[in-house]
């Protein structure tokens, strides 16, 4: 196993790769009782159309959460939960635009459920029937999502902002869609997805590295997989962005999106640790443009203007991303101006230095603080393992900025299209 040490937070991270192309990523805490584990698949929501080389597919959206739920099932059909239940263990996963991970956390019966979780994720055990007996479970996930209003606010910027990139679609698909979901498609999307090859395992406890390969290894030795074809993921040209947009819904505060689009290009950015570079120095252009500490902010709850300070909604990828600042707030549309007054005069802001250091040592305690556990060091490299970064590259990037670098950001802000998003209490006549 190659040993690399992170002498800063006093990390040891081991990692293998198996002949079958899984790569293992083992975290030594010493000290801990308890343990985590997480298996990471390369399959995300915004995964719709993709080519082996040979040929193009088109899938339904929401694939990727549909399988997730489908493997959870037994060949008796029990559902794998109990199973872990049984050991003692917490088990779960979760599906987001990019990626799949299953995990498991516990303080006994660590091998026996290393072996629970590689076997029923790599191996699928679900019927045509309960494929079917599904659909109803995912839909009835799907319309709670869309009873939030803080989730409408947030798909509702992005479909605004996005004309046909996947991002835009609910991670559970389109209802039209999930019904549309069958065992095959369920199947293919397994075998192209879920080989070895396309997945990472990241452990984290006081556990002997040797011991922790020899145990996965000899559980992958006992299988066979189909022969792995790297697949690309396509996605057509996004243009148009839809400047305003509104819907009603029972709420009894207004709550608007004012949001930003990066710049759009169907192929990847591959810069190594491009991904967490960008969402730290936006999110610092949050703190110093929008942040509760600014007079901006203050001064929008002290005139009535907000219910409480902004909220940053930020997500950025390979291909693009988003920027979009939320409130909740009794006069929609004189707060909207507000933060697009504020948007064009953040283009010449100049930060005090002194402010500056302060904000990046409260960055870097947070970091490091996110490292004390079992279950927060796994999570840490689980999101470098999606965003393509090195592991805990962020430690490092964190000194390196300057503020300069924020300031190039606030004043390119201005010029990216934009949309507004607005939710409106129903009416009384509505009700």
């Amino acid at each position: 196993m190659e040993l690399k040490e992170y002498k800063n937070i006093n990390e040891k991270v081991y990692s293998h790769t198996f002949n079958n192309g899984l790569k293992l990523n083992f975290i030594k805490k010493e000290g801990f009782k308890s343990f985590y584990v997480g298996l990471l698949v390369k399959f995300g929501s915004i995964v719709t159309k993709f080519t082996d080389g040979s040929r193009v597919q088109t899938i339904p959206t929401g694939v990727a959460h549909f399988l997730e739920h489908k493997l959870f099932s037994s060949a008796d059909g029990e559902d794998i939960t109990f199973k872990f239940s049984e050991l003692g263990l917490d088990v779960n996963a979760g599906t987001n635009f990019q990626t799949t991970v299953y995990y498991f956390s516990g303080i006994n019966n660590f091998d026996k459920g290393v072996n629970l979780l590689l076997d029923f994720v790599q191996t699928p055990r679900y019927t045509e029937e309960s494929v079917e007996s599904e659909k109803d479970i995912i839909i009835q996930e799907l319309l709670m999502y869309k009873d939030s209003p803080n989730e409408r606010l947030y798909f509702g910027t992005l479909e605004n902002l996005f004309e046909s990139y996947p991002i835009r679609n609910d991670v559970c698909g389109k209802v039209e869609d999930i019904r549309s979901t069958t065992k095959d498609i369920l199947d293919l999307c397994h075998k192209t997805f879920y080989h070895p090859s396309n997945m990472e395992i990241v452990i984290s406890g006081d556990l002997d590295p040797d011991y922790v390969l020899n145990l996965i290894e000899q559980n992958q030795s006992s299988k066979s997989f189909f022969e792995y074809r790297p697949v690309k993921v396509l996605f057509d040209d996004d243009k148009a962005v839809i400047k305003k947009s509104s819907i009603n819904m029972d709420i009894t505060v207004p709550k608007i999106s004012v949001g930003f689009k990066f710049p759009y290009s169907i192929e990847p950015n591959l810069d190594k640790n491009y991904i967490k570079e960008e969402n730290l120095l936006w999110k610092m252009v949050f703190v110093f443009a929008f942040g509760n500490r600014t007079k901006f902010a203050i001064n929008l709850i002290d005139e009535g203007l907000a219910d409480d300070f902004l909220d940053l909604s930020l997500l950025i990828d390979k291909h693009t991303g988003f920027f979009s600042i939320t409130a909740d707030t009794k006069e929609p549309e004189k707060l909207i101006k507000r933060i697009k007054n504020r948007v064009r005069s953040i283009a010449k802001i100049k930060l005090n230095r002194e402010i500056f250091e302060l904000e990046k040592r409260t960055i870097y305690g947070s970091f490091v603080k996110s490292t004390a556990s079992v279950y927060g060091v796994s999570s840490l490299i689980l999101d470098n393992i999606e965003d393509n970064t090195e592991f805990f590259h962020g430690l490092e990037f964190i000194n390196s900025i300057t503020p300069e670098m924020i300031e190039k950001r606030c004043a390119s802000l201005k010029d990216f299209a934009s949309t507004i998003f607005t939710i409106y209490p129903n009416s009384k006549d509505q009700n």
